[in-house]
């Protein structure tokens, strides 16, 4: 997923950041309810959760990119 990943957040500089967090460790995996690898928690400009999603749909993904970014 990491390439998928990679590219959409190159497509979406400067709108939507990424960030990487060892669930085991890393205190915001348990702020979001983290509980399977991967997920991916999408927040609006405001800190909003606007997307949260398990597994690695490549279309979901980019969906959730859109709703980040305020598309």
């Amino acid at each position: 997923m990491a390439p998928i990943v990679g590219g959409l957040a190159a497509e979406y500089q400067g709108k939507v950041g990424v960030r990487d967090i060892n669930a085991s460790t890393d205190e915001t995996a348990a702020k979001f309810d983290i509980q399977g690898v991967p997920t991916y928690v999408f927040l609006d400009s405001s800190g909003k959760v606007v997307d949260h999603q398990e597994g690695g749909n490549p279309d979901a993904l980019r969906a959730g990119f859109e709703k980040a970014s305020g598309k």
